[in-house]
């Protein structure tokens, strides 16, 4: 009701219960705001359980459990590898075996090759074990069409030099071979090494009074994460993401690492009697985006090795004109070679250690 003063002003009614509308406008924006956000937040959950799969592939924190649907298995010395007898089930491309010596083959490796074989032992993380192929369009499988040769895939998805280093110091007292090559991807590799965890919990490696120094063995199979990062890949993502650091800042720290690592296993392919050569290539990503750290990476780990005296060939000038060449097709949708791309090289790999050519007629892309 209006009081008479009101009445007299022609003033408009104002009920105290009332909100005023400047108000009304400010709590209508921020309930916006909230639910603009929680929108954003959900997409980046979908989007997030698309891309990783399991909240584990973010932190990095999975607790191992034997399964036989899974190409890897816990190992406390490397922290993974792959595991023994695994079969993807699908026929042609795209299939994954594993034999029972926990290596991509279909058939078991002898103790040594046939008489008149040369046996080469290829070392190597993702772009080695074959990635986004299958069986029969690895860099390894394309290597055995060189005449006289039987060329074995000792890669591993995800390893760093130093776990290549541990694996064959551990394969090696089953299998033996006439060359020993180590492809070092860069610039992932040798930043790997220092860290407790890429994805999963693996050893670290690092230099110490110029020693070097094996750490965080044996591996944990993994901490179990707080129960929002177990639920919420937003949370993991955020808050407890597993990196991997690619500081350059570190280059000349990390790569000493590398260096020692690499003596470690010149030594280990002395006492058997094998010849190491060392395979410098660099990721397709990091190369079409001209990564500095790579071409650094390239550069100084090139000519330490050189003065050490250990035979490396660098394809990453190789690798610029490829892929300048012939573009995307080489590359699959997560950064690895395609057939044709495993295929031209190790075709390089073999012209650079004088084993012949390989021949890539007819390789799809």
């Amino acid at each position: 009701m209006l009081n008479q003063k009101q009445k007299e002003r022609g003033q408009a009614p104002v009920f105290r219960g009332a909100i005023p509308a400047g108000k009304k406008r400010l709590s209508f924006i921020i309930a916006a705001i909230i639910l603009s956000l929680l929108a954003a937040l959900f997409f980046f959950e979908i989007l997030l359980r698309i891309v990783y799969g399991r909240v584990e592939n973010i932190t990095g924190a999975a607790r191992w459990e034997d399964s036989e649907n899974s190409p890897d298995r816990y190992h406390p010395a490397l922290g993974w590898a792959l595991s023994p007898g695994y079969s993807s089930g699908s026929d042609g491309a795209g299939r994954i075996t594993i034999n029972s010596q926990g290596i991509r083959s279909r058939s078991e490796v002898p103790v040594r090759p046939p008489e008149g074989v040369r046996r080469i032992l290829v070392l190597g993380d993702s772009f080695v074990f074959g990635d986004e192929v299958g069986d029969d369009e690895t860099v390894v499988s394309y290597m055995q069409r060189l005449p006289g040769v039987e060329a074995v895939n000792l890669g591993v998805h995800g390893y760093g030099v130093g776990q290549m280093v541990l694996w064959f110091e551990e394969i090696s007292k089953a299998i033996r071979g006439h060359d020993v090559l180590l492809v070092v991807t860069l610039p992932s590799d040798p930043f790997r090494d220092p860290y407790p965890h890429y994805f999963r919990p693996k050893p670290m490696f690092s230099l110490a009074g110029g020693e070097l120094r094996v750490e965080n063995v044996p591996v944990p199979r993994g901490s179990e994460p707080g129960s929002i990062l177990r639920h919420s890949f937003v949370a993991a993502f955020l808050f407890a993401r597993a990196r991997e650091v690619r500081e350059p800042d570190r280059i000349d720290e990390v790569l000493a690492t590398t260096v020692a690592l690499i003596e470690r296993l010149r030594e280990t392919c002395r006492s058997q009697g094998a010849r190491l050569e060392v395979i410098l290539i660099g990721a397709p990503f990091w190369i079409r985006q001209k990564e500095p750290i790579l071409f650094e990476c390239e550069k100084v780990l090139a000519s330490t090795l050189s003065e050490r005296e250990i035979s490396v060939r660098d394809l990453v000038p190789w690798e610029v004109g490829v892929l300048q060449a012939e573009g995307d097709s080489l590359v699959r949708r997560k950064g690895h070679f395609g057939p044709r791309g495993n295929c031209l090289l190790a075709r390089e790999i073999a012209r650079s250690i004088g084993m012949g050519d390989v021949d890539c007629s007819g390789v799809p892309e």
